[in-house]
C-alpha cells in the first residue's frame, strides 16, 4: 500500500563500499515503484519500474535537500543467501 512499509535496502559498489537504509516507505504510480530513506540532509530513493516478474533494474537517487548529488542506473537485484 502507498505510502507505508519499514523497508531495508542493502547494495554494494564494486569496491566492497554498502549502503545500508531501513525505515524506508514505499510509494507507487505511472508503473513506477520509488522506496525512499531520510537520512539528516539527504534523501535516497529507490526506483524500480512495475514488471510482472518483478525484476526490473533500479535506479538509485541521493538528493542532498533538493539537489541530485547522485544517480545511479541499471542496478541488478542479487537474490538473499
Amino acid at each position: 500500500m502507498n505510502g507505508t512499509g519499514n523497508v531495508s535496502y542493502q547494495g554494494c559498489d564494486v569496491n566492497g563500499k554498502c549502503l545500508r537504509l531501513r525505515g524506508g516507505k514505499i510509494v507507487c504510480r505511472d508503473g513506477v515503484c520509488r522506496t525512499a530513506w531520510k537520512n539528516a540532509n539527504y534523501t535516497y530513493i529507490l526506483e524500480q519500474p512495475i514488471t510482472e516478474n518483478g525484476n526490473a533494474d533500479s535506479t538509485l537517487i541521493v538528493r542532498k535537500g533538493r539537489t541530485e548529488v547522485l544517480k545511479v542506473t541499471d542496478l541488478k537485484a542479487i537474490p538473499d543467501r
